[in-house]
């Protein structure tokens, strides 16, 4: 006759695995929690209007604020604003700009606008074909793009010592180059369009991307 024999130190164990196998799923749990990131907390967004009340956005609060000197400015009429975010070790900041481009002067249709910018001599990948997405935004439909650019930033010499007779000095360039990121998203308005800019430096594009979609999420034109 066979007997099954109790064995506590075996019943031990299963219990000690049940409890490691539970602590462990709990925790995958929490880590697997969902968040609502694109709905960030009220104190860190700023709400904003537009100066002709062409459209609406929310922004990180911590981020300048800048609605004057827009480019083209002094060629069309354009409202919105430009955001400068965090500062990097290169010497350009992240930016943001949220524009209305009234559709008179320079610029008179989105197409325009594409035109330019991919024709521009600050590209540094002209050699390469630029295809246009179709994109919808707020329920409207548009068009999206990527081209690299560039910056200079001067940099900051040191006083220059006094030359030594019989010594070739060679001045090293007063400035580096930064390459940036350039990503357009251009929505056509019964008046003029809308053009959304995500600009940041090769390295640090990806730290600051959901920055931008979260702008881009809380985009509402309030022209027809």
């Amino acid at each position: 006759m066979k007997v099954n024999a109790h064995n506590p130190r075996r019943h031990r164990r299963h219990r000690g695995f049940l409890l490691v196998f539970s602590l462990l799923f709990a925790s995958s749990t929490a880590c697997f929690a969902t968040v609502p990131i694109n709905q960030p907390q009220a104190k860190s967004i700023e709400n904003y209007t537009s100066p002709d009340h062409s459209f609406t956005i929310a922004f990180p609060k911590d981020w300048t604020k800048d609605e004057k000197g827009h480019p083209y400015g002094d060629l069309t009429t354009i409202a919105g604003v430009r955001l400068t975010g965090p500062l990097g070790s290169e010497g350009v900041p992240v930016a943001i700009s949220v524009l209305h481009y009234c559709g008179e002067g320079l610029f008179k249709s989105p197409e325009e606008f594409i035109h330019n910018k991919l024709n521009s001599i600050g590209r540094i990948d002209s050699d390469r074909k630029v295809v246009l997405t179709d994109i919808k935004i707020a329920k409207r439909p548009g068009k999206s793009f990527q081209i690299k650019t560039f910056k200079l930033v001067y940099l900051r010499h040191p006083v220059q010592p006094p030359t030594r007779e019989g010594v070739v000095y060679e001045l090293a360039p007063p400035y580096i180059q930064v390459n940036l990121l350039e990503q357009f998203l251009v929505i056509p308005a019964t008046k003029g369009f809308f053009v959304l800019n995500y600009c940041a430096p090769e390295q640090r594009v990806g730290d600051y991307q959901r920055c931008f979609d979260q702008v881009v999420e809380s985009f509402q034109p309030q022209l027809p």
